[in-house]
């Protein structure tokens, strides 16, 4: 009943509406990205591939002038809603990604939320399946995906801290994330403990610094509490963060775990 009741108060607290151009992310490490990806690599952006909508059309313009029955012309397709780039894996924290994937489509052209990475910068991307197009590996991201770029201060940290949770090392371990805000001073976003390879224990969760945080609030050091067994979730104790737009982020990102994994 406790867990339901957990639950139904986290959802209650979820705003009814989300912009689809809202990226529902934090500047300090997020476990919960972490968990639900299946891919999370650094790869350097090297070219933007050209699109050839403007060619097509033009040959397009061509072929249907006193075209007739006999020759008719090739359909015209209208513009993806897509760039390609070029790019160069740096490396591969997670998953089992070809290293020797060569492209990164990024989807939503048409969109108002569209964005795009900047040739000759390197990013850390959270990332779903690895697609295929006529039997081509390529990375494909929406608008909203988790991603760091090189340029940012905590690029190293979240480095740090992916590696150290895919070392899954034996005993306990803090994720220190100090160098995010010269106000907060020392700040651990996660702490927990590995046994045989597997989450164990409590794991405390601080409250997170979002993206447009500037820092005036110091978090608390403890939001979250989750209690793992033998690399199970078996609960989790919840206080609410200081930062209203902190509890936003929780609520939306640990409610499903909650209902699948709490509330079966």
């Amino acid at each position: 009943m406790k867990k339901l009741i957990l639950f139904t108060l986290l959802m209650l607290s979820l705003p009814s509406f989300i912009s689809a151009c809202t990226r529902c992310e934090t500047r300090s490490f997020n476990l919960y990205s972490y968990d639900e990806s299946i891919n999370i690599i650094e790869l350097l952006i090297t070219e933007k591939v050209k699109s050839d909508y403007e060619a097509r059309k033009a040959q397009y313009e061509i072929d249907t002038t006193n075209w007739n029955k006999a020759k008719r012309p090739k359909p015209f397709s209208p513009p993806p809603n897509y760039t390609d780039f070029e790019i160069e894996i740096i490396e591969i924290y997670k998953g089992k990604a070809n290293p020797k994937i060569t492209k990164l489509r990024v989807n939503g052209l048409n969109s108002s939320c569209y964005w795009e990475p900047k040739i000759g910068e390197s990013y850390i991307f959270y990332l779903d399946e690895i697609e295929f197009e006529n039997g081509i590996e390529y990375i494909e991201i929406s608008t909203s995906p988790r991603l760091l770029n090189v340029k940012t201060s905590y690029y190293h940290s979240e480095k740090v801290a992916i590696k150290l949770l895919e070392a899954k090392s034996e005993g306990k371990f803090k994720i220190n994330q100090s160098n995010l805000c010269s106000e907060i001073g020392k700040y651990l976003p996660v702490q927990g403990k590995f046994k045989n390879g597997k989450r164990h224990g409590k794991w405390i969760i601080a409250e997170p610094v979002n993206r447009s945080s500037r820092c005036k609030i110091k978090p608390q050091k403890k939001v979250l509490v989750l209690n793992y067994k033998k690399g199970n979730l078996i609960f989790i104790n919840y206080f609410s963060p200081k930062n209203e737009n902190g509890e936003w982020n929780f609520v939306f990102f640990w409610n499903h775990i909650i209902a699948n994994e709490l509330n079966k």
